[in-house]
């Protein structure tokens, strides 16, 4: 796979969301970031541990690193996943989910393949 560039033959779902190759993801990243911001924002305010406390009842939704991560059980080897919310508005949590990925191409060169469904060939 080529690093998206111009030449490439790469579609920027950033671009033309609404290409048939970009349309569901595209969708789906809003969808999840439009449930996430909510949680992310009121998170920020209260601060992750009171969050936690507050949602210790819900495991999916304990939080870390300011908010901006999922927090994973103790013994996790797995970096914990990046939350939706915590990504800038026209942005979204990549494949790996440890990273936002924006339509700037040279951010999505440096985070590949993070970033690569946001590209996908012609």
């Amino acid at each position: 796979m080529g690093r998206p560039t111009p030449s490439t033959g790469r579609v920027s779902c950033f671009a033309t969301p609404e290409h048939p190759r970009c349309r569901a993801l595209m969708q789906q990243a809003r969808a999840r970031q439009a449930r996430d911001a909510p949680l992310f924002a009121e998170c920020t305010e209260l601060g992750d541990r009171a969050f936690n406390r507050k949602y210790r009842d819900r495991p999916a939704l304990q939080r870390s690193d300011d908010c901006a991560y999922q927090r994973r059980p103790t013994g996790a080897e797995r970096w914990p996943r990046l939350l939706e919310g915590a990504c800038p508005a026209g942005s979204y949590v990549g494949r790996e989910a440890e990273d936002c990925c924006s339509g700037d191409l040279a951010a999505a060169a440096a985070l590949w393949p993070e970033c690569v469904d946001f590209f996908p060939a012609r």
